[in-house]
This record gives structure tokens, C-alpha cells and sequence, in this order.
């Protein structure tokens, strides 16, 4: 009897180790093939949106992707258009495919996409997102500091060329519209991949909630490839990692995305129109000290903490 017990205890850690083997490799397979869609997504999503674009405007395809060289308002009309129908395809469309088809589950059911559980926590958002803006300042700071911030220049200039074209345009449904694109679309599509897919898929590889969220928020950083701001847009990325996981509610996070994108907008617009002298664009021109960004960060900090106690705390561990 004792021999078969012996046997019997030593077969048990080899059926589990080998059972946890399984899981990580089907979950390494899911990775792969979740990055294989959106890698394919991602390619064809700007050149897609530009055939549309090209049809509806009447502008040659090669003009519409040479983003940076738009000067009509007709072109930057179009060149806008592009990028909200390239974020569909880079961003939702990918997270759609991956649910669908390799994890087979409800698309709003798994990304946590439900009625809104605590509106006393909505109050926090906007204090959280103006408090970490001394945080996206200092670290700006640190990437020129390091020089991080020269890693693809061309490209962030660039960038920055495209964001005064789309500003460039006046009248309220055009500030409107600009709102909807860079601000409202940008938070839902981003989150979804970033927060929704990526960051949960991370949770249960790594079944360590902070490692994932960080490592999310890396590829986030990264995807931008603009590399002045890499790691306040990591910071930027943790938080609102962290508003995902102490809510389980996707529409915090995108709701605070679209905060932080339309105070951006905003400020810009007053800019142009010699309103105020802070140009966000040149951060070279925005000096944080020690002390106020140790006292911001330390309050933003706080701040989630306190987004976190309006939530059942029982849910935590168990996404």
C-alpha cells in the first residue's frame, strides 16, 4: 500500500508540471498569434484607410501617406480622415480578430466594456491626469538628458508637423471634429488594444498584475515611436493600466486617454490663437523643479490610490 502511495505522489507533480508546461506553451501560441494579426492590421490599416480616403477626396495615395508634406485644407481634411479609419483597422480591428477567432470569446464581455460601477471614482480622472502632468514634463527632461529623445527625431517632428496641420484648421466643427479624432477615438481604440487586450493577455501570462501593466505600458510607449516623450507615455500607460485593473472597467481608462488628449488639444488651440505662452509641443519651454514634480507625483499617486477604494476590493483578484 505504501509503494502504490509513493508512486502515486510522485506521478502528481509530473502530471502538474507538465499540465503547467501545456498552459504556457498554448498561452505563448495565443501571443504569437495575436501579434501576428495585429503586425498584419497594422500594415495594411494606413495603406487601406488612404485607398478610402484617396476615392473620397480625389488626392493620389502617395500625398495622403507623405503625411507631413499636407498643406490644403482639403488634404488635411483627408490626411485626418486617414488616421481615424487607420485607427480603426490598427487597433480595434486586430483586439475584434484575436477575441473572435483564437480566444472565442464576447468582445465587450472580455474587455470589460460595461456600465459604469462607481461615479464618485469618474470625479478622480481629471485630478489624476493634471497632477501627473509635471511627471510627462520632468521625464521629457530625462530623455533629452539621456539623449532617448534622438532616437527616430525625424519621426517625432514630423509628428508634431501633422498634429499643427490638423490644429491649423478653424471653426468649431473642425475643433470638434479634432476632439472626436485625436482625443475621444484615440482613447477608445488604444485602450482597447493596449488596456483591454494586450495588458490582460500579459496579466495571465505573467499572473504577476504590475509586471503586466508596466510591460504593457513599455509597448505602448514603444508602438508611439516617438521617443522625446517614451517614458512619461510609459508612465502615462501604467496609469491608466492601473485604473483597468483596480476597476475592471475598461471605460475608466479610456475615459482618462480622451481627458489627457483633449486637455493636450485644447491648450494647443490656445496656443495658436495667443491665448497662453505653454506650448506642449516644444516641452523644452516647460521647466518643472524637483519639488514640484516630487509633490504632483506623490498627489497623483495618492489620487489613484483613492480611485482604488471605490471599488470592491474582492474583485482584484479575480479579472
Amino acid at each position: 500500500m505504501l509503494n502504490l502511495q509513493n508512486k502515486f505522489t510522485k506521478k502528481g507533480p509530473l502530471i502538474m508540471t507538465k499540465t503547467t508546461s501545456e498552459s504556457e506553451t498554448t498561452a505563448f501560441m495565443k501571443f504569437i498569434a495575436f501579434f501576428s494579426i495585429a503586425i498584419g492590421c497594422s500594415l495594411i490599416g494606413g495603406m487601406l484607410a488612404a485607398g478610402i480616403v484617396s476615392l473620397l477626396f480625389g488626392i493620389p495615395i502617395n500625398e495622403l501617406t507623405n503625411i507631413s508634406e499636407i498643406s490644403s485644407s482639403n488634404e488635411v481634411q483627408a490626411a485626418r480622415l486617414t488616421q481615424f479609419l487607420a485607427s480603426i483597422v490598427t487597433f480595434i480591428l486586430p483586439a475584434w480578430l484575436y477575441l473572435k477567432f483564437v480566444l472565442k470569446q464576447p468582445f465587450n464581455t472580455y474587455l470589460n466594456l460595461k456600465s459604469l460601477s462607481s461615479y464618485k471614482a469618474l470625479m478622480f480622472l481629471p485630478l489624476i491626469i493634471i497632477t501627473v502632468n509635471p511627471f510627462i514634463y520632468k521625464s521629457t527632461e530625462w530623455t533629452r538628458m539621456l539623449g532617448i529623445s534622438k532616437i527616430m527625431e525625424a519621426n517625432t517632428v514630423q509628428m508634431n508637423k501633422v498634429i499643427e496641420a490638423f490644429l491649423s484648421l478653424e471653426g468649431i466643427p473642425n475643433i470638434a471634429f479634432n476632439l472626436f479624432v485625436m482625443a475621444i477615438m484615440a482613447g477608445i481604440t488604444e485602450e482597447i488594444l493596449f488596456r483591454g487586450v494586450i495588458q490582460k493577455g500579459l496579466k495571465r501570462f505573467f499572473k504577476n498584475p504590475h509586471l503586466a501593466i508596466w510591460s504593457a505600458a513599455l509597448i505602448f510607449s514603444v508602438i508611439h515611436m516617438e521617443f522625446e516623450g517614451a517614458i512619461a507615455r510609459m508612465g502615462l500607460g501604467a496609469v491608466f493600466g492601473y485604473l483597468y485593473f483596480y476597476s475592471k472597467n475598461l471605460w475608466y481608462p479610456i475615459i482618462a486617454h480622451a481627458l489627457h488628449n483633449g486637455i493636450t488639444i485644447v491648450v494647443a488651440i490656445m496656443y495658436e490663437n495667443d491665448m497662453i505662452d505653454i506650448d506642449l509641443n516644444t516641452t523644452e519651454s516647460i521647466e518643472v523643479n524637483w519639488a514640484t514634480f516630487l509633490l504632483f507625483t506623490s498627489i497623483a499617486i495618492s489620487l489613484i490610490i483613492l480611485f482604488k477604494k471605490q471599488f470592491n476590493q474582492t474583485e482584484l483578484e479575480h479579472e
